[in-house]
């Protein structure tokens, strides 16, 4: 019984951290309210810690981009700079090991059906376009899969919708569970105002 009201803990703890850096309609109150703060329980032991340097050049440069995208398709600023620092650190040459491209390490089959989709058309290398082309593709798994909770939207976007589909009632896998402290350890180390 102990273990069942752990593992309940976690997924509530975790779905209202998350909730808090995304989409408007997320169905949980903000995190502080529940807990007081901002945290993941069963944190990896290593705790990344982005710089804040690096987060406020990357803010200078793409910043208002950010803000453009991030409200054209429902995700706050902050969601959507801290999945672009941690992706790539704001680097648009960055190349992933399966072939993913710019800011938001976006699959070129992924941007070929968003182009497709949207009638997009761009440079993946080009920051402000590659976001567009990403945050657009996390409006469309949030939608189309009609993800109750936020975190499950980043996950897919991580891990693919079809993974994260497998894990309605259990964890995450532990790189989704990484990739998403990650995204909320950004968050915490972002400027107030930018």
């Amino acid at each position: 019984m102990k273990k069942f009201f752990v593992v309940l803990l976690l997924c509530f703890n975790i779905a209202a951290v998350i909730a808090i850096v995304g989409r408007s309609n997320a169905n949980i109150a903000p995190a502080e309210k529940i807990t007081g703060r901002n945290v993941f329980i069963g944190a990896s032991p290593k705790p990344f810690i982005p710089s804040s340097e690096k987060i406020r050049e990357m803010l200078r440069k793409y910043g208002l981009s950010i803000k453009q995208t991030s409200h054209e398709n429902g995700f706050t600023p902050q969601t959507i700079a801290a999945t672009i620092y941690v992706e790539s650190g704001g680097n648009p040459k960055a190349k992933g090991s399966k072939g993913e491209i710019g800011c938001m390490q976006v699959m070129p089959a992924t941007a070929k059906f968003i182009e497709e989709k949207f009638g997009f058309r761009g440079d993946l290398e080009n920051c402000s376009y590659n976001m567009r082309v990403g945050t657009k593709y996390l409006a469309y798994l949030h939608d189309t899969h009609k993800f109750e909770y936020a975190y499950q939207t980043l996950a897919a976007y991580n891990i693919g919708p079809g993974n994260v589909m497998e894990y309605p009632q259990k964890k995450l896998p532990e790189e989704s569970m990484k990739y998403l402290q990650k995204i909320q350890g950004t968050i915490e180390r972002m400027p107030k105002h930018w």
